[in-house]
């Protein structure tokens, strides 16, 4: 109640000045009227204009393995191959936390979790969060949210999106080829996870680089993001990534015979 009885007085305090003063010489001139609303000594001020009510919202994400880098997380998603870090953005001391995974109830902030389980699988995670209630912005708020979700565990690696068909173009250029990623046995069957078998699994591309036919490209990586480990001579060195907001928009860039190059692709259904 103090910040609105502030600015109903910066706002009487703005219009008296405007009231003393004419826009001709002979009188005071008119300041031009700040227009911030994070301003206090704006007329438009608006105390709650950088306040978001919290939510129970679920992180979902995983890490992989990237040769030269470490551990590089992958951007939020919810198709993982088998340890999911699970968070919210609300931390701290003012928010309780409590998830229900399974039978497992949690009440950190964040947390992981292993996957030694069948394949495939889909499992649903709640979120409950309670936090401070702020009745001047948010008066109808209850000071509680909940939320669930619900992730898949992949059967296998070609699952992944960074995995399957693409339609792209080189930059700059306007002609656009299909290419394809994929992880397959010699007899071009699916690789299973954790899959006990002899037969070496062959990294896959298909028209790569607009070369044609099938060529050995490793690409390592997660559901949105991938790595290319070659040496950028003989085999490619760079990266993929998928664009989480629609799942389909991939960019590439790789050096490749020792240039560098960047494809902008799109996913093929």
């Amino acid at each position: 109640m103090k910040t609105l009885k502030n600015y109903f007085l910066i706002a009487l305090l703005g219009a008296a000045v405007m009231a003393g003063c004419r826009g001709d010489d002979d009188a005071q001139e008119c300041p031009t009227p700040c227009d911030d609303p994070s301003n206090p000594e704006c007329p438009n001020y608006d105390p709650c204009w950088d306040t978001q009510e919290p939510t129970a919202k679920i992180q979902m994400r995983e890490t992989y393995f990237r040769n030269g880098v470490g551990p590089v997380w992958t951007p939020f998603d919810s198709v993982f191959y088998n340890n999911v870090e699970f968070s919210t953005p609300h931390v701290g001391p003012e928010f309780e936390h409590t998830w229900y995974l399974g039978s497992e109830v949690i009440y950190d902030a964040v947390f992981s979790r292993e996957h030694p389980i069948p394949r495939p699988q889909f499992i649903t995670v709640s979120h409950v969060l309670t936090y401070p209630v702020d009745s001047t912005c948010y008066p109808g708020s209850t000071g509680r949210d909940s939320t669930s979700a619900t992730y898949y565990i992949i059967e296998t690696f070609n699952e992944f999106l960074t995995y399957g068909k693409f339609r792209g173009a080189f930059e700059n250029q306007t002609d656009s080829f299909d290419f394809e990623f994929k992880l397959v046995y010699p007899d071009n069957s699916p690789v299973l996870i954790d899959e006990n078998s002899t037969a070496n699994p062959l990294f896959v591309g298909i028209n790569f680089h607009d070369e044609g036919d099938s060529t050995y490209v490793f690409l390592n990586g997660r559901n949105l993001v991938g790595d290319f480990p070659g040496n950028g001579n003989d085999s490619p060195k760079g990266t993929m990534e998928i664009n989480p907001a629609d799942r389909k928009t991939t960019l590439l860039q790789y050096e490749y015979h020792n240039e560098d190059h960047v494809v902008h692709a799109r996913t093929l259904e």
